[in-house]
């Protein structure tokens, strides 16, 4: 039986109201014991009873949005609000509650147990031990209406944590903005690395959350930066060995550029390896890039305006050879069809009607016609309708 005040008055409100306040919810999950040891029997007293979030400053939050009617951003902002020590602990414990509770749900239902596997894997993933609980004793059995409550719940908390966190994800994606990738992407990567902060946060660890968020966000950033920032990607050891090298290289006071045989003996990679990593960290240029002194740019330099006309008449023609030479595998009803109808042999296309006029038979014998030269040229493995669209 529960014996603490707190849980008793929990349950005993939730008795008269058939809600959960949220106030009472952190008054009960105060000692964080109890999710361990009484866990259970709060859960089965608390039954199918909402989550309702009745703190004044969330009202006040909501009375003043109604009133004013800011913008999207504005009220974005106005919930990447800053939490101190206590509010974090209190919404960790707050989100592992709904977290075991939507689970607990889930497990005691009736839903086969593929379908049970499928919900639990949004929450911890398909490979994860947890998967493997065994269904808990319950009084009721959940309905499906139920377990989207739950889940909805335990999203409304983790988003909470995630959105009071914005500001240090700014704050860290603006120290990579040399780095030539867009802010806006940074900010994405590093929301991947928050998310997956909040879902690893164990708050019994006694560590604040921004503490911990910093690290998984930084990560996800870097790894974005080593992926995206180069055409050509570059593993991230070698990438690392290569920042490594440069580092000691221009710390002994050499002028020179780092080249293989030096970032071999720094390292201790293998010479080969070694000139091939230099080569693709290094061996990609812009065609943008101004190469001359009177401005031009190496796409200037590379392309070749005078004979574009030359090459484009050397294309038709080996195009129009090719053309012909398929027409020539065909019956002549079948290649005359085909050349009026795509102006093959210079005309201009014609429709099934027109074509049929010219030939003096119907328009559906004409477009039986031209459908079986098709396939005939396709049954000899040719793609007649590329040659023709071009």
């Amino acid at each position: 039986m529960l014996s603490r005040q707190p849980e008793a008055s929990l349950l005993s409100i939730v008795r008269q109201t058939g809600e959960v306040p949220v106030s009472a919810l952190d008054t009960a999950l105060e000692d964080g014991r109890f999710l361990d040891e009484n866990l259970v029997e709060l859960l089965d007293g608390i039954g199918s009873a909402p989550l309702l979030d009745d703190r004044f400053a969330a009202r006040i939050l909501a009375d003043r949005d109604a009133v004013h009617s800011p913008t999207r951003l504005d009220r974005f902002v106005e919930r990447a609000r800053i939490l101190s020590a206590e509010a974090e602990s209190r919404l960790a414990k707050r989100i592992e509650f709904t977290r075991r509770r939507y689970e607990r749900t889930v497990l005691t239902s009736p839903l086969p147990e593929a379908v049970k596997r499928q919900h639990l894997s949004a929450l911890y993933g398909p490979h994860d031990p947890r998967m493997e609980l065994p269904a808990p004793p319950t009084k009721s059995i959940p309905t499906a209406r139920e377990i989207d409550e739950r889940w909805e719940e335990y999203l409304a908390q983790r988003n909470e944590l995630i959105e009071s966190n914005i500001a240090l994800l700014e704050h860290l994606a603006a120290r990579y903005r040399t780095y030539g990738i867009p802010h806006v992407d940074l900010v994405q990567h590093g929301s991947l690395g928050l998310i997956r902060a909040v879902d690893k946060f164990d708050w019994r660890r006694n560590v604040r959350f921004r503490t911990y968020a910093e690290l998984w966000i930084r990560q996800a950033i870097e790894r974005a930066t080593d992926t995206d920032r180069d055409l050509i990607h570059v593993p991230r050891p070698i990438r690392q060995k290569i920042s490594k090298a440069n580092h000691i290289h221009r710390k002994s006071g050499r002028l020179e550029k780092l080249d293989a045989q030096r970032f071999a003996e720094l390292t201790g990679v293998d010479k080969t390896a070694a000139a091939h990593a230099l080569n693709v960290k290094s061996g990609i240029a812009s065609l943008d890039v101004s190469l001359f002194d009177d401005g031009g740019s190496l796409k200037e330099s590379v392309a070749d305006d005078v004979h574009a006309d030359d090459l484009m008449a050397v294309e038709r023609e080996h195009l129009r050879s090719r053309v012909n030479g398929l027409l020539s595998q065909l019956p002549e009803r079948e290649a005359k069809v085909l050349n009026l109808r795509y102006g093959l042999a210079g005309e201009q296309p014609h429709t099934l009607e027109e074509v049929g006029e010219l030939m003096h038979i119907s328009r559906e014998r004409v477009r039986q016609l031209q459908n079986r030269a098709i396939d005939q040229l396709r049954d000899r493995g040719q793609s007649v309708d590329q040659l023709l669209e071009r």
